[in-house]
């Protein structure tokens, strides 16, 4: 799957889904040919499965998410959670929406991500403009 297409379906789960987005995002992590500092870290397979397999959603996607990494979590009254996080040395905040803390913060990284991509591709050393649609989630 492609951090693209993950990032969609982050968007688009329920709680019941959760779990198998965590564990895609994992595998996804473990494949990246990018550096990750600042952004995310892969997490040793038996300590992200024992979390997995308890059912402990966030206490596992906080463990992807590098302790140097900048994020706003918020859940309004109707169940939907935000998140904008920072890119590393930058100061413009990237925001993504899901129905769990979990699977907003998994699409706030996969924005970042995505964002950091894409900048190296084209080598982008200034901050972008404007988001186009699909990179803000909200």
């Amino acid at each position: 799957v492609s951090a693209r297409d993950l990032l969609h379906e982050c968007v688009a789960s329920t709680r019941s889904e959760e779990i198998e987005r965590l564990r895609e995002m994992v595998l996804l992590l473990r494949a990246a040919p990018m550096s990750l500092s600042g952004y995310a870290r892969v997490p040793q397979t038996e300590a992200i499965e024992a979390l997995l397999d308890c059912g402990a959603a966030f206490s596992a996607a906080m463990s992807i998410i590098d302790e140097e990494a900048n994020f706003i979590l918020s859940r309004g009254r109707n169940g939907i959670c935000l998140v904008s996080m920072v890119q590393p040395g930058e100061s413009q905040e990237l925001t993504a929406e899901a129905r769990t803390v979990s699977l907003a913060l998994l699409a706030a990284l996969l924005t970042v991500l995505i964002v950091g991509a894409e900048r190296a591709r084209d080598g982008i050393m200034r901050a972008p403009g404007p988001l186009a649609a699909g990179r803000r989630m909200h």
